[in-house]
């Protein structure tokens, strides 16, 4: 059943108070200050003039959207609907859209929320054992009981349709072409498999993740001589080819038909060309490198963290030209229900966003002054935020 709930958002506008314009490099301190409020309608013009003008990331936690400009300034918008569900998660995003799931009386609730604050339901019997795991495409999918359901949120004669046995993970692990989907199946041997017209083609051995797919490559992750290994693959499975050598491959991101890596077996973030030639290293790691999320601007964004005794989590960005490497963020690395990690960064502006679990900070290009933006409920203990770039 779809109902559509036209909602009343209520908009708070706020901003940050300036932040300092200089400090000396790899400052860092991890100092999580409350920014600032103000009345952003007074200072660098009003929600209206900014919408469409200023790039801006739009974070969700489920019951409140966030939006951060590229100036620093923000506004919150609550989502407040009726029969929200009891324990809403936040689940994906796409198309703009943010996806939420939890009980609702004796239904299975999915919101789509529209950055605007609107709402659409979406209820399904929980005998089902319907569980939403990502959107694309006017789609959502879902794991059934052993089984892939797509249901779509156009006007079909077919809205509800079982595509085949299999269990998703996540968006990341997922490629969707037409009706063709190349998946790790999660509820099995963690193997790479294609499924289409209910058919399931096992593509790879066990214990394969699937990272990526581009220009026609399938490039995954496959855990041998004690170190995680990056291959590629044709989408039918041949011409399986080992592109990272001796690497330990803690994360991958393609970007400029670039190969961008953490290797934490040479302690280094390095990059090669698609087809594995041509290796370097951009800067070297003083720890473990956990995690690659945007690479614009001639810059790389990558977080690293050291465990255990004092376990901490740095932020950086580095140059890819220079391999300059700079300090942005330093905080202790938490644990509550699952490790707190820096998750959601995005360079905007002079100022680069990032969360801790329901918390959003802002901190400058050059490292100095994080500052608290928001803290949005509706997360859940031990889950992180959601959130969507628009340039």
């Amino acid at each position: 059943m779809i109902r559509k709930l036209g909602l009343i958002a209520i908009l708070l506008c706020v901003c940050l108070s300036a932040l300092p314009a200089a400090a000396e490099e790899n400052v860092g301190d991890g100092i999580q200050e409350t920014a600032a409020g103000g009345d952003s309608s007074t200072q660098g013009g009003s929600a209206e003039q900014k919408q469409g003008l200023l790039p801006k990331v739009v974070y969700t936690g489920g019951r409140e959207i966030l939006t951060v400009y590229a100036d620093g300034t923000f506004e919150v918008k609550d989502v407040e609907s009726q029969g929200t569900p009891r324990m809403i998660t936040p689940i994906a995003e796409s198309g703009g859209y943010f996806y939420t799931a939890g009980s609702v009386f004796d239904a299975y609730r999915v919101q789509r929320v529209g950055q605007d604050g609107t709402v659409e339901n979406y209820d399904f019997d929980p005998n089902a054992g319907m569980y939403l795991q990502f959107a694309q495409d006017g789609y959502q999918y879902y794991n059934a009981k052993g089984y892939i359901v797509r249901v779509s949120e156009h006007e079909e004669p077919d809205r509800k349709k079982t595509l085949g046995k299999g269990s998703l993970l996540s968006r990341d692990e997922t490629y969707i072409r037409n009706q063709e989907i190349w998946f790790t199946d999660v509820d099995g041997d963690y193997a790479i498999y294609k499924l289409a017209n209910g058919k399931k083609t096992k593509l790879s051995k066990n214990d394969s993740y699937l990272k990526a797919v581009h220009n026609g490559w399938i490039y995954y992750h496959y855990y041998e001589n004690k170190r995680w290994a990056l291959y590629r693959m044709t989408l039918n499975g041949t011409n399986k080819q080992k592109l990272s050598g001796d690497a330990d491959m803690a994360k991958t991101y393609i970007a400029n038909n670039k190969i961008y890596y953490l290797d934490n077996h040479a302690k280094a973030l390095r990059e090669m060309n698609l087809d594995g030639t041509a290796k370097r290293v951009i800067c070297k790691l003083r720890t473990d490198g956990v995690d690659i999320f945007a690479v614009e601007q001639g810059s790389i964004y990558f977080t690293e963290e050291q465990h255990p005794g004092k376990s901490n989590q740095q932020l950086y960005q580095a140059d890819l030209k220079t391999g300059k490497k700079k300090l942005l963020v330093n905080i202790p690395l938490d644990f509550d229900y699952g490790w707190v990690r820096i998750r959601n960064v995005e360079p905007i502006g002079d100022y680069v966003a990032y969360s801790l679990a329901n918390e959003v900070f802002l901190t400058k290009q050059d490292g100095t002054s994080p500052k608290k933006v928001a803290t949005l409920g509706g997360a859940g203990a031990g889950r992180d935020l959601l959130h969507s770039k628009a340039k």
